[in-house]
């Protein structure tokens, strides 16, 4: 398995502890269904889209013709979609500082029209970690709303009031309530969210965590604190610090977890020089 980041501290020890953490053997899904009417940023991301590439009755004559007599018919379909789309990981390729990605790394070098030759989604390794979800409509004792900030203050009181100790090579996940809008109004849940401020970033940061995710368009909030500085936590986590971004998770099932941790596997197809992977996202707790 290779990382990224060469800081990193996920490695065959973490696997190890999320084991620990099974109590169950339940899984809970994390992540969404993908449908046609999923939130997308209008004119930044294309739509999802499935047609029918191959019939079964088309199949089965063609089948048919050359002797078969056992009905045997297949049905296939083509996708097209943005990869940001629905619940999915960000690669360290995804974000630019000043023309540079992740490691200092040129745009120049690595940009084609073909995708990345580096840092693509077929580097992002198969997760088995400690999770924990932060839920901030407890922390706050109330819904949060659209352009509200999570900071550091918000994080750090929240491991004091829950007893928890963020670790290195973990996943924090931050649950704002955002996406009970995700399927009721996903204009609504596109276009603007409570989120991750940058100084709740580098707080997250400075504890060497493997990813941070939530259940909002893209993990900080929107609109940006700063107009002049628009998605300043993409470029603090991904371009700078090499941490995954986990986007548009489903985490109510998680809502009344406290921050105790669980074993999260997280997986994703290896598309290579993609800037990002869907994500079969779950909870064995």
């Amino acid at each position: 398995m290779t990382m990224n980041n060469p800081d990193s501290e996920y490695g065959p020890p973490v696997v190890l502890e999320a084991m620990k953490l099974i109590r169950e053997g339940r899984i809970i899904e994390l992540n969404h269904v993908v449908t046609p009417s999923v939130p997308r940023v209008p004119n930044a991301m294309g739509p999802y889209s499935l047609g029918t590439w191959q019939h079964p009755d088309s199949s089965r004559k063609r089948y048919e013709a050359k002797g078969a007599v056992n009905g045997i018919g297949f049905f296939d379909e083509r996708i097209e979609m943005d990869f940001h789309t629905g619940t999915h990981i960000d690669a360290l390729g995804h974000a630019t500082q000043h023309r540079k990605l992740f490691g200092g790394v040129s745009i120049d070098d690595v940009v084609t029209d073909r995708g990345l030759t580096s840092l693509g989604s077929e580097e992002i390794p198969a997760f088995m970690t400690p999770a924990l979800v932060i839920d901030m409509p407890t922390v706050l004792g109330r819904e949060m709303q659209a352009g509200e900030v999570v900071n550091g203050a918000h994080l750090k009181k929240a491991c004091e009031d829950f007893g928890i100790e963020i670790c290195p090579g973990d996943i924090v996940f931050i649950r704002t309530g955002w996406d009970a809008w995700y399927e009721a109004d996903p204009l609504k849940y596109a276009s603007s969210a409570p989120g991750l401020s940058a100084d709740g970033a580098r707080w997250l940061a400075d504890k060497h965590v493997l990813a941070v995710g939530a259940d909002n368009m893209s993990v900080e909030v929107v609109p940006s604190e700063d107009p002049a500085h628009p998605y300043l936590v993409h470029q603090i986590l991904l371009a700078t610090h090499g941490i995954f971004m986990i986007e548009q998770a489903y985490l109510a099932p998680m809502k009344d977890s406290r921050g105790q941790k669980f074993c999260c596997i997280a997986m994703g197809p290896r598309f290579k020089g993609t800037t990002a992977a869907l994500l079969r996202l779950v909870a064995v707790v």
